[in-house]
């Protein structure tokens, strides 16, 4: 499955509640499969996001930088450097749509979340 490095950026943290909530044991070994390929590509977005923070940020003290909102230019190289990366197109290749249904008839979720994660769903 081929996704945009944003949308997996965007819907960790719900897809992280996801894999924890109680759903049916197929779909959550499922979905555990896909954690591995998910979480590989997050790792590399990570890497490079601060590698650009520490190139265009400041250090804040205990090995911690930022990229100052208020300082414009830097701000700007910041994220025309970081929104290519996130166009990224990115192939999962072990991972495959899943049916909606197949989180079971106890399975909520906020509509919020849901939009994160629509590009897991067929």
């Amino acid at each position: 499955m081929k996704v945009k490095l944003v949308e997996l950026v965007n819907s960790k943290e719900v897809l992280n509640e996801l894999i924890n909530s109680d759903i049916p044991v197929q779909t959550s070994y499922k979905l555990s499969c896909y954690d591995e390929d998910i979480n590989s590509e997050l790792t590399a977005y990570e890497k490079t996001r601060i590698k650009l923070v520490k190139k265009y940020g400041r250090d804040i003290g205990g090995g911690n930088f930022e990229v100052n909102r208020d300082d414009k230019e830097s701000l700007e190289k910041f994220v025309n450097d970081i929104n290519p990366v996130l166009e990224t197109e990115v192939d999962l290749k072990d991972v495959s749509k899943i049916d909606i249904s197949d989180l079971g008839n106890n399975f909520s979720i906020s509509p919020n979340k849901l939009k994160r994660l629509h590009w897991l769903f067929k």
